[in-house]
């Protein structure tokens, strides 16, 4: 089954290959989006237990440049990123507010469908702490019962993780709009070595996030 789901995926590649038409490029933009940030880590997965993640929205944007080399492409990003992660049960929820300096570089993989241009991408991604990593709690009915922050001292000042995702370019004259979604794994933690054992240092930033962007083909 594994090798038959192989040669079709390379036979989808070999029909790709051909509506792939590129010379070098450079485009600029920038880009906005929603995303649904979100922790894991079996640290984390203890200190919440009995609760629940839940659904918190986030936001980002910023700006990029991407070089173009026939079928690849490299982008470069710089977002501002308010992520975090909510958690709690039918009495009530936690969330943590944490905001970031965010500079994924991607390597997208690019093909022609008619006059638009679909692509993959994958690449690492850098987050650096922006400001303060405040929570809040809320009460059943969603009314605000405390705030506070994290201490600084206990938390990481970058974390990495890996982006992966698609997209699409639509192209209007000298000009684009791109839209694509993407997933960010957080691979290094939030909290370093002094954190206290009750918390736990495993808490991984993760994201999803659907990006619309606005750009110039140079």
């Amino acid at each position: 089954m594994r090798n038959t789901l192989y040669k079709v995926l390379i036979v989808f590649l070999l029909f790709l290959v051909p509506a792939a038409a590129f010379s070098q490029d450079i485009k600029i933009g920038i880009k906005a989006g929603v995303g649904l940030p979100f922790y894991t880590g079996e640290d984390y997965d203890n200190f919440i237990s009995p609760l629940e993640t839940q659904i918190v929205i986030g936001w980002g944007g910023g700006a990029f440049i991407s070089l173009g080399f026939d079928m690849i492409a490299i982008q470069v990003e710089l977002l501002y990123t308010a992520a975090g992660g909510q958690f709690g049960d039918s009495s009530g929820s936690w969330v943590n507010y944490d905001n970031f300096l965010e500079i994924p570089v991607l390597v997208k993989l690019r093909f022609k469908i008619s006059e638009m241009t679909a692509y993959v991408f994958a690449g690492p991604d850098v987050l650096i702490k922006a400001g303060d990593f405040d929570f809040e709690t809320f009460d059943a009915d969603g009314n605000s019962t405390a705030t506070g922050n994290w201490i600084d001292d206990n938390l990481e000042p970058v974390q990495y993780g890996l982006v992966i995702g698609g997209g699409l370019d639509i192209p209007m004259g000298s000009y684009f709009i791109s839209v694509d979604v993407r997933y960010m794994l957080g691979i290094t933690t939030r909290h370093n070595e002094d954190m206290p054992a009750l918390t736990g240092q495993e808490w991984y930033q993760n994201n999803i996030q659907l990006m619309v962007g606005f750009g110039i083909s140079l």
